[in-house]
């Protein structure tokens, strides 16, 4: 699958969407903290730097395109770069970030450091009965004798 592309150092916004959507490639954002949080990155993204990008891309699989991505496609070409000279199917984002969100793609937000129902925000809902509920109705239809007529 990744043959296909081996020659391509760079991939449209659409090619790199086509990829990710057919399970053929996986974004590594290289972008700032900063970028990452003001506006979003492409759904399955992993996080990763440009000063070490052999090692971030150990995150993805090795038989899956690794699909480079910073803001405006610069820096990723060059990390594109030096994962093909590693030995991985690399290819760039032409246009970066900036072409992805001018198409309109999807984005998710940052991930949540504290999500909800993670930690203390479980326990409490637990404390108050809200954890108990939720069993009790998942067993309320086992008891009726009435439901098996």
């Amino acid at each position: 699958m990744g043959e296909e592309h081996s020659e391509q150092t760079t991939v449209s916004a659409e090619a790199a969407r086509e990829l990710i959507a057919g399970s053929n490639g996986r974004v590594l954002d290289i972008r700032s903290d900063e970028a990452w949080t003001t506006v979003g990155n492409i759904p399955g993204a992993v996080r990763g730097s440009s000063d070490d990008p052999v090692e971030a891309a150990k995150a993805i699989d090795d038989d899956t395109q690794v699909v480079v991505v910073c803001t405006d496609g610069q820096r990723s070409a060059e990390v594109a770069e030096k994962l093909r000279e590693e030995g991985r199917d690399a290819v760039s984002i032409d246009g970066g970030m900036e072409s992805w969100v001018e198409e309109d793609y999807a984005l998710q937000p940052t991930q949540d450091p504290d999500p909800p129902g993670d930690g203390d925000d479980a326990d409490s809902a637990e404390a108050e009965g809200g954890g108990a509920d939720a069993d009790d109705e998942s067993d309320a239809p086992a008891d009726p004798s009435g439901e098996n007529r």
